[in-house]
């Protein structure tokens, strides 16, 4: 009988294309980020904050309104389980949500009136944008906040920085992101023999069509949480096609896939857990992958030897282009490991 894997899902973010609004790769819509469970985050507050002081600030906070005005948070009525906080390189950061009563928010709406708390760290003179991300009703919730020691104790006065307004805060416009969905509901192959699939999410935040790109998928954790790790040796087909192209390391599959602009792709991996896979099956993969005109096929005999020097190759590096780099060895069942370096100048 043929069963779903439940929510045994592998996630990969299409992170070798960006969503930019405005064209800047630091504007990029950021993921993902922690416990998402699958989904994405549809808005997003950009917060600048300007040092206009003579030094360095880090960590100090920045003390936000939350309500429906000009120039407060627009977080009221939002589930502040979802909420995200991140810099403008995505690097993730502790917040803190009080309400009019002085009690922490950390799920359920978010009261009119509350105060978030913002830890900024800004060089003198600069600015940076921080991005307050929600909207996520698949997240789970973080288990986490802003300790209170992080800036200060309740009955503290606030810091010199502070009482100056030397930390200026501009809170931007809302932006919203929404990615139609394909590929979840595809059919069961006609032929009865796989038992299992795994649904693979690939995401494409780009505004622009682009072409297949190579997309590594880590499975281990998906064969672990199958209660069946010797599914990495079962027969597996990617796609409901048995003309799927892909290819299979031992805790891995590579595979190509066109991606729409601002979409998500379900991609289903489908396994025989009653056989075990041949040899002949991987040896076909491997074959399919080497043939690609992008790649180059090296054949060693068995007492050859590279020199020293290694082998050298040039290639042209086009700007605006993502490039994957990577080497895959088959050898003779009685032939030593191979020892690969690459160095790239």
């Amino acid at each position: 009988m043929n069963k779903l894997a439940g929510p045994i899902f592998r996630f990969l973010s299409f992170m070798l294309i960006s969503f930019n609004i405005s064209g800047q790769a630091s504007d990029q819509w950021h993921y993902p980020l922690y416990l998402s469970n699958l989904g994405y985050w549809h808005s997003r507050i950009p917060v600048l904050v300007r040092n206009s002081s003579m030094q360095d600030v880090f960590g100090e906070p920045a003390i936000l309104n939350i309500g429906k005005e000009t120039g407060e948070l627009h977080l009221s009525g939002i589930d502040a389980s979802g909420i995200r906080v991140t810099d403008s390189d995505g690097t993730e950061l502790l917040w803190r949500i009080t309400s009019p009563g002085g009690g922490i928010v950390i799920e359920k709406s978010v009261p009119d009136n509350s105060r978030f708390i913002l830890p900024v760290t800004i060089r003198r003179g600069l600015s940076e944008t921080y991005y307050i991300y929600f909207d996520n009703p698949a997240a789970w919730p973080m288990g986490a906040i802003l300790e209170e020691e992080r800036y200060g104790k309740k009955n503290k006065k606030q810091t010199a920085l502070q009482n100056e307004e030397t930390l200026k805060v501009e809170i931007k416009t809302t932006q919203a992101l929404s990615l139609s969905e394909t590929g979840s509901n595809e059919e069961w192959p006609a032929n009865k023999r796989w038992d299992i699939r795994v649904p693979v999410k690939v995401f494409n935040l780009s505004k622009n069509n682009s072409e297949p790109l190579p997309l590594y998928v880590k499975m281990e954790q998906v064969y672990l949480r199958l209660h069946n790790y010797e599914a990495k040796d079962s027969p597996m087909q990617l796609g409901n096609e048995a003309n799927g192209s892909c290819f299979r390391f031992e805790n891995a599959v590579l595979f190509e896939k066109p991606v729409a602009p601002l979409s998500e792709l379900t991609v289903y991996a489908y396994f025989n857990s009653k056989e075990k896979g041949e040899k002949s099956d991987r040896e076909k993969e491997f074959s399919d992958w080497h043939n690609n005109s992008r790649n180059l096929l090296l054949n060693l005999p068995e007492s050859g030897e590279i020199n020293k020097a290694g082998w050298t190759q040039d290639l042209t590096i086009v700007p605006g282009k993502t490039y994957m780099f990577g080497a895959m060895v088959k050898c003779s069942d009685k032939s030593q490991e191979p020892l690969i370096g690459s160095i790239y100048q």
